[in-house]
């Protein structure tokens, strides 16, 4: 019998209903403390050191970095955003995956999410020069904001 059992050993519907509920908000009050609208997200997987590095932002210039170092939140600048916003333009015309024609088994998928559309491209694949200055931005600026976490520790 629990805490919320009432005579006969059966649950009281309405204690039981807002333990749930609760629970339910505390599971998700990190989660809506990272939430907004997304301008785009980024990741990096595999390779032989199992790399798992992401990055958010968001449109109010929130950028949320994480990787093998740990995490970090800051602001990207405004010419960072119109930047990534210009090479942006056309992104939904992109196919969804570029996949080269000899699997590489330790390679690395790069994806990036934006304007409702994702993009994945795995090592060795011939993506378009547009689709490569959007990956090759987005790593940039994981890294700049990952690393200027690292040294301010």
């Amino acid at each position: 019998m629990g805490a919320l059992a009432g005579r006969g050993g059966r649950h009281r519907p309405g204690l039981a209903g807002a333990a749930g509920l609760i629970l339910l908000l505390a599971l998700l009050a990190p989660a809506a403390a990272q939430a907004g609208p997304t301008l785009a997200t980024w990741e990096r997987s595999g390779g032989l050191l199992g790399l798992q590095d992401k990055a958010r932002i968001l449109k109010d210039r929130t950028i949320f970095v994480s990787g093998g170092e740990g995490s970090s939140q800051a602001r990207i600048t405004r010419a960072e955003k119109a930047k990534l916003k210009a090479r942006l333009e056309g992104w939904r015309r992109f196919k969804a995956s570029y996949k080269p024609e000899v699997i590489v088994f330790d390679g690395i998928t790069v994806s990036a999410r934006a304007k409702g559309h994702r993009v994945s491209v795995s090592t060795g694949a011939d993506a378009p020069r547009r689709v490569d200055r959007v990956m090759g931005l987005l790593s940039r600026l994981h890294e700049k904001y990952l690393s200027a976490r690292i040294a301010s520790r």
